[in-house]
């Protein structure tokens, strides 16, 4: 991994990138480690309260990589923590995947991205902050497909979930953990997740990219099937939305692009109140044996 000084960073790459159409106009792709082919859209929306956009997206379908990174409030450098992370997730990832083996196992995908998302927040930290100081922060939530599985990893309160129907129902599920206090009072029973929402608790995180290292990542298996779709947002999404809300909006859109931009309007709609990123993928193809 290239070691970057953060300290350096042209000017030009600290300003918001414009939201990107993915790839669901123009086809399915297939990465280099996934058996199945895919579809994505990002989005990026600057909400209705916020003067700029701290929160960025990372769309890298060759590798299978995807993501959101979403800077910290109240810290000097959380926007450009924020670019530093879409960047150099995707460079410590290559780098930790050099000797990975054809039909590498998910669980040995889940530590190499667990290790370069550990080494990007190591880099952070060591380049920008201090003990008990701290300029550069964000949050990173992502996902690589590899095999039949999808490899979650985050940091922060960037969330993952992964939508399936089944029969004639759709189900959600949150497969990240949120790294903040609010989650742990959910988890000891002292509030209820619908509480958590809005709770003065849920700002204060408890791991984050530039915290004090060995940073803590986390990283979560999930088998895919045909017709999943995989949802990375910030909070300023799924802090409107609750997960019901998220649900019937991720299974009822005709493709991606179109649940991106109809999740971008649903938490504008809700009050917009920071910016907003999302990041949909749906597996579209049969797997390899399959196919």
């Amino acid at each position: 991994m290239h070691r970057y000084d953060i300290r350096h960073c042209p000017s030009a790459a600290l300003r918001p990138r414009p939201a990107r159409k993915g790839a669901s106009g123009g086809g399915a792709v297939r990465s280099a480690y996934s058996d199945y082919s895919f579809t994505y859209a990002d989005r990026l929306d600057i909400g209705k309260v916020r003067r700029s956009n701290q929160d960025r997206t990372i769309t890298c379908p060759e590798m299978g990589l995807f993501g959101v990174s979403d800077g910290m409030g109240g810290l000097r450098f959380g926007e450009r923590t924020a670019e530093l992370t879409a960047s150099a997730v995707p460079d410590a990832l290559a780098h930790c995947l050099k000797n990975a083996v054809p039909g590498m196992a998910a669980e040995d995908a889940a530590e190499r991205l667990k290790n370069a998302i550990r080494m990007v927040s190591d880099v952070v930290f060591d380049a920008g902050n201090s003990r008990g100081s701290f300029d550069f922060g964000a949050t990173l939530s992502c996902v690589l497909l590899v095999g039949g599985h999808a490899v979650f990893g985050n940091l922060g309160d960037s969330r993952g979930y992964v939508v399936r129907k089944e029969g004639g129902a759709s189900r959600i599920d949150q497969v990240t953990t949120d790294h903040n206090l609010a989650s742990e009072l959910v988890s000891q029973g002292k509030i209820t997740k619908e509480e958590a929402m809005g709770h003065i608790s849920s700002m204060q995180l408890l791991r984050f990219i530039g915290m004090e290292p060995p940073a803590g990542p986390e990283a979560f298996v999930v088998g895919i099937r045909q017709g999943d779709r995989l949802l990375l947002c910030s909070d300023g999404l799924h802090g409107m939305l609750t997960d019901e809300e998220i649900c019937e909006i991720v299974a009822g859109g005709r493709c991606a692009e179109d649940i991106a931009q109809s999740l971008t309007d649903a938490a504008n709609a809700a009050g917009g109140n920071d910016n907003i990123s999302a990041v949909v993928i749906e597996v579209s193809g049969e797997d390899a044996e399959g196919a």
